[in-house]
């Protein structure tokens, strides 16, 4: 029991990890899934703590190289004996069996049969506000646009940031992650994966099989957000990335237009659609929502005008997010409402 020993006293949750919106814990079996550095591990943490006594809590952490799986053998022997009320498992791989008898909370980036499952994302910008403290939200927004949204990055020296989350990206993809640049290149562009394995065969030896399986898996673990097109089910879905700055990472080119679309795709709850010439319609609230970040009340009011004349949709509000823009109108019975990101966001 030396190494469950060594995880108890070494291992006891801390109270360093600030609170994220994720829904309260409710399960006695329960999976925190989502990408790789999202923060499911502090999650675990704060969220132990706020409930258990420490010394109930045993916390393992499959990722630590001191973790060896066959010295886990005594697991629920050890549970009994401290008389554990909360097992803690990061990064959990089903390479070991766990016992039956106490509360278990565990991580991963995909979901565990047997579990409830608890999606976990990156920092939304409330979140991220939380994180850097910053009174002022404009000020708060330049740096979450600059930054993006990786947890760790508003706690880190501002000359380490960017190389950070380069970095994040080099240990979340491995060797794949020259394919996933290939991916990330078209953010927000409307896109299918035979579409991107084309383009990429062209340039490197790889098999359709495993960019397929990636693109899939990648897609189930929430690094990519394929959006579907209103109306269409054929048509290329539209691709975003779970920080809305992974194209910048990985190349020159800076399309603000399309890292501000991501941006604000990344803050919708409910499930959304594309459509042409932009917008996400929102078919439950009968909502439509449109990232125009720059623009006059005229501009942004013909692209309304345009909107409104190619769609035949039930739509009872337009919600237009800007940089900095602010108004509101009513036309043919639509609310329009014109917000800059900080106050749309946080539902100001």
């Amino acid at each position: 029991m030396e190494l469950l020993e060594f995880f108890y006293e070494h291992e006891s949750p801390r109270s360093d990890t600030l609170p994220r919106n994720a829904p309260e814990p409710s399960s006695k079996r329960l999976c925190v899934t989502g990408p790789k550095y999202c923060g499911k591990r502090s999650w675990l943490k704060h969220n132990a703590l706020a409930r258990f006594d420490a010394k109930k809590v045993l916390f393992l952490d499959c990722a630590d190289l001191r973790c060896e799986k066959e010295s886990l053998d005594a697991l629920e022997a050890f549970i009994d004996e401290k008389e554990i009320e909360l097992l803690c498992v990061a990064d959990y791989d089903q390479s070991f069996a766990l016992p039956s008898s106490t509360q278990i909370w565990i991580t991963s980036t995909t979901r565990i049969e047997g579990f409830d499952e608890l999606p976990l994302a990156n920092l939304s910008f409330e979140e991220f506000l939380a994180f850097e403290k910053r009174s002022d939200p404009k000020v708060a927004l330049n740096l979450f646009l600059k930054w993006g949204n990786f947890p760790e990055i508003p706690q880190l020296p501002e000359t380490k940031k960017e190389r950070r989350s380069q970095e994040i990206l080099r240990l979340s993809f491995g060797e794949d992650l020259f394919l996933f640049k290939e991916v990330a290149f078209f953010q927000g562009y409307a896109a299918s994966a035979h579409f991107i394995f084309k383009r990429l065969k062209e340039r490197y030896k790889v098999s359709k099989d495993r960019f397929y399986n990636l693109f899939d898996r990648w897609q189930e673990e929430g690094y990519i957000h394929a959006v579907p097109k209103w109306g269409a089910k054929r048509a290329a879905k539209k691709l975003f990335f779970y920080n809305f700055l992974a194209k910048p990472l990985l190349y020159t080119q800076r399309e603000f237009p399309k890292i501000f679309e991501n941006m604000l795709f990344l803050e919708l709850r409910e499930e959304c659609y594309y459509l042409e010439p932009l917008g996400f319609y929102l078919p439950k609230s009968r909502r439509l929502v449109v990232a125009i970040p720059f623009g006059n009340e005229v501009r942004i009011q013909n692209k309304i005008d345009q909107i409104l004349a190619k769609s035949s949709l039930e739509i009872e509000k337009i919600e237009v997010v800007t940089v900095a823009s602010s108004f509101r109108y009513e036309i043919e019975g639509v609310e329009c409402e014109i917000a800059p990101f900080y106050e749309w966001a946080l539902g100001e």
